[in-house]
């Protein structure tokens, strides 16, 4: 059977026979790259093999690309309570990461296993946090902030949409907040040492009254700046931060 050289190694060549099939031939050394060469024919054991090994190989493919995707996050979403929890979603909006940002987010999180979509794990966080105590006294005030950052804009406005309509089904519209936050929004609250929603409600507080300060209120607990009130003036020390709270 004819067959063309591929390339050359120093005791045989990789070739392409005329039935389509790469083969590894010794000898040949007097040939060149290119040159046609004959080579026994390949038998049909042997053409199952190699179709084996290419099924294998496509399998291998498939579910490395799978596994990229799966573990591969594309959705944050943050929730803040007095616990403030970051947890990550893939593209098929399952789970693969949750971290407490505060002490308190990390003793929530010791003991729970979370699986699921983006609603099932939200709401069984809010679950764990009333359970916990944290959701008591709040008299139907809004009292849990869900901060949804997507890979643009678009994707994290519209993963917010899909979450107000799952969080609805569980009955928790009254008492949670949910808004779409960006990549720049996060960095800057990585550098200040909050979460993403926490900062998105301290600058809007900022917007509407200039002349507070940054640092009086970065330790203003989620349910005060979720319930703005006119006593929320400008501060020169934190005793009326502590009065909020």
């Amino acid at each position: 059977m004819k067959a063309v050289i591929l390339s050359r190694t120093d005791d045989g060549c990789h070739v392409l026979d005329k039935s389509g099939v790469f083969r590894f031939v010794k000898g040949h050394q007097s040939f060149s790259v290119g040159d046609e060469i004959d080579v026994p024919s390949v038998t049909a054991a042997s053409r199952r093999r190699n179709t084996l090994i290419a099924y294998c190989l496509v399998l291998i493919i498939v579910f490395s690309g799978f596994a990229w995707l799966y573990n591969t996050p594309v959705l944050s979403i943050y929730l803040d309570i007095n616990p403030s929890i970051e947890c990550k979603f893939n593209c098929f909006g399952q789970i693969t990461e949750v971290k407490g940002l505060n002490p308190e987010g990390e003793e929530l999180l010791r003991g729970l296993n979370l699986k699921g979509n983006v609603g099932e794990v939200i709401s069984e966080l809010i679950q764990a946090a009333s359970d916990s105590g944290y959701l008591k006294d709040i008299d139907n005030a809004l009292a849990v902030l869900v901060t949804v950052i997507g890979s643009d804009d678009s994707s994290g406005v519209n993963h917010m949409r899909a979450l107000q309509v799952a969080l609805g089904g569980y009955n928790l519209g009254g008492i949670v907040s949910i808004q779409a936050g960006s990549a720049d929004l996060r960095d800057r609250a990585i550098a200040l040492g909050v979460s993403p929603g926490k900062l998105a409600l301290i600058e809007e507080l900022l917007e509407d009254d200039p002349s507070l300060i940054l640092e009086d209120i970065l330790d203003m607990s989620v349910l005060d700046l979720l319930n703005p009130t006119d006593d929320v003036t400008p501060v020169e020390d934190l005793s009326l931060v502590d009065e909020l709270e």
